[in-house]
Parts: structure tokens; C-alpha cells; sequence
């Protein structure tokens, strides 16, 4: 039941940021659970995480209707983000946790700009450098919340063809070299600088400027 609500709130998720579900567009869980062939229940539970992610809100009707990503709430996105990162890498680095794992899919994104694979590709490597921050001392829920927070944030990245992971690709870079000294203000800067960045280029597509 776990993984079937996971699975509608990505599907759910995923229909809003490629604006298949515009802003105002109504859900209704009767339909939604018959257009997915599910019961109402893991519906109504995938609803009320989306609601308290901010992409959809309750209506007096007990209905859920869009609410469109404006670029505050995706600025908000963006800083949350970065805080949480830096946040988690200052730890990583004084417990000395999991940093093989997280320059080894640095170095994987870095040879994939090189070579020149595709935006879709490349998007896909940055966010799984991402999903490196973690270790198991953070918890079940702090990680998941963190992980939700990721996926919708990147799938934005990955929808909108405004953002260049090879440009990116090296602010990551000096985040990484940031790592090597472990210094939190310098880890902090270069997350802000570098999710500053993603949000930027996210914002030209935003139809509601």
C-alpha cells in the first residue's frame, strides 16, 4: 500500500509539472483511482501528501483542485533544498560518511558532460549526485522528505529545457572541491550559488511571471 501511494504521488506529481494538470484543474479521487484502476484510499493518501507539498489545496466541495507553480514557490523549492544539502554534507564530512559513494557519481556526471550525452540524461546524473547526500544516522523520515523534495524539484529540471546541466556540472564541481576542506560556510555559499543557479534558469520558462 507504502509503494502504491508513492506511486501516485509521482504520477500526480509528474502530470502537474508538465502542466497536464494546469493550474485550477480539479482531482477528484473517484477518478483518479478509475483512471489508475486502484481503491480510493492510497488516492485520497497520495492527495493529502501533494497538499501538504503545496502543489494542489482542498476545496469546500472536499475536492482538490492545482495550485500553479509560481516562481516564489519554485525559489522556495530551491533554497529549501540547498539549506537541506549543505546541511547533510557538513555531516557527511565530519562523520566521513558516504563520500566515495557521492564522487563517484560526481565523477560519473563529469564524464557524461564531457562526452556530450543528452539533457534528459544529463539531468538524470545530477539529481542521482543529490540522492548521495544521505546517511543512515539522518533517519527514515528526514531522507524521505528530502528525497520527495528532490524528485520534484529535478523533474521541473528535467521538463524545462531552460536549465544546462554542463554549466551546473561545474558549480557542482566546486561544491565538491568544498567537500575536500569540509569548511560549512564555504559548503554553504557554494550550494547557494549553485542552486541559485538552477532556479534562475527553471524561472525562464515560468508562464507566471
Amino acid at each position: 500500500m507504502k509503494q502504491l501511494k508513492e506511486q501516485i504521488v509521482k504520477y500526480i506529481r509528474a502530470k502537474i509539472l508538465k502542466g497536464e494538470y494546469p493550474e485550477g484543474f480539479e482531482l477528484v479521487q473517484e477518478n483518479i483511482a478509475s483512471e489508475l484502476g486502484v481503491s480510493r484510499m492510497p488516492v485520497r493518501e497520495a492527495l493529502q501528501i501533494l497538499e501538504q507539498e503545496g502543489y494542489i489545496e482542498r476545496m469546500r466541495n472536499r475536492h482538490m483542485r492545482v495550485v500553479g507553480l509560481s516562481r516564489d514557490s519554485i525559489k522556495a523549492h530551491g533554497r529549501l533544498l540547498s539549506a537541506m544539502a549543505s546541511e547533510i554534507a557538513v555531516m557527511m564530512f565530519e562523520g566521513h560518511y558516504g563520500m566515495a559513494r557521492l564522487n563517484n557519481a560526481y565523477h560519473t556526471l563529469r564524464a557524461a558532460v564531457q562526452s556530450g550525452t543528452g539533457h534528459e540524461t544529463l539531468v538524470k546524473l545530477e539529481k542521482d549526485v543529490h540522492k548521495q547526500l544521505y546517511f543512515d544516522g539522518l533517519g527514515t523520515f528526514v531522507v524521505q522528505q528530502y528525497e520527495r523534495m528532490l524528485t520534484s524539484f529535478w523533474m521541473l529540471a528535467e521538463i524545462r529545457g531552460s536549465y544546462d546541466p554542463a554549466q551546473g556540472h561545474v558549480l557542482l564541481g566546486e561544491i565538491m572541491a568544498c567537500l575536500e576542506t569540509g569548511k560549512p560556510q564555504a559548503l554553504y555559499d557554494g550550494f547557494r550559488k549553485y542552486y541559485d543557479n538552477v532556479i534562475e534558469a527553471l524561472i525562464k520558462d515560468d508562464s507566471n511571471e
